[in-house]
C-alpha cells in the first residue's frame, strides 16, 4: 500500500501595506487637448499661454571674438568655431555603412556650408569644424582627437 501524498506547501508571499502616496486616477487629469481652468479665474486659460518652464526671452548669444584666439592651430577646432562663431545651429543625419552608424554633421556659417563626416556626432562635427576654420579664417588646425 503507497503512502498518502501530501498536499504541496506553497509559499505565498505577503502582501505588505504599500507605503506609496495615493495616485490620482486618469480621470482627474484634465484630456491634453483641453484648456486647464484655474479655479480662480472665471474663463478658461488659453492653450497657447506660456508655462513657467517656457521662456518667451530670446536666446542670448555671447558676442564673437574680435580675431582669431592666439595659439587657434593647437586647439581643439570646434572650441575655435564657438570662440568664432558662438550661437551655431548643426543639422546632423545618421546613416548605416556596413552595419555600423555614420554621422554627416552640416552648418551654414556666413553663407557658406561646411561638412563633417565620422562615425559618431563627435568626430564629424570635429571634422566639420576642422574644414570651417581652415576655409574661414585659414587655420590649419594641428589637434589630433583620440581614438
Amino acid at each position: 500500500m503507497a503512502a498518502p501524498q501530501r498536499p504541496s506547501r506553497r509559499r505565498v508571499p505577503r502582501q505588505l501595506p504599500s507605503r506609496r502616496p495615493s495616485v490620482p486616477t486618469w480621470e482627474a487629469v484634465p484630456p491634453i487637448n483641453t484648456p486647464a481652468v484655474d479655479p480662480k479665474l472665471t474663463e478658461p486659460m488659453k492653450a497657447e499661454s506660456n508655462f513657467p518652464f517656457q521662456s518667451t526671452e530670446p536666446v542670448k548669444v555671447p558676442n564673437p571674438a574680435k580675431q582669431v584666439p592666439e595659439g587657434a592651430a593647437s586647439m581643439h577646432p570646434v572650441m575655435v568655431l564657438h570662440q568664432m562663431k558662438p550661437g551655431l545651429l548643426y543639422n546632423t543625419n545618421k546613416t548605416t555603412r556596413d552595419n555600423e552608424p555614420f554621422f554627416t554633421v552640416t552648418a551654414d556659417i556666413d553663407g557658406k556650408e561646411f561638412s563633417g563626416k565620422g562615425t559618431n556626432v563627435k568626430k564629424a562635427k570635429f571634422f566639420l569644424a576642422n574644414t570651417a576654420i581652415l576655409g574661414l579664417y585659414g587655420v590649419e588646425s594641428t589637434f589630433e582627437i583620440s581614438a
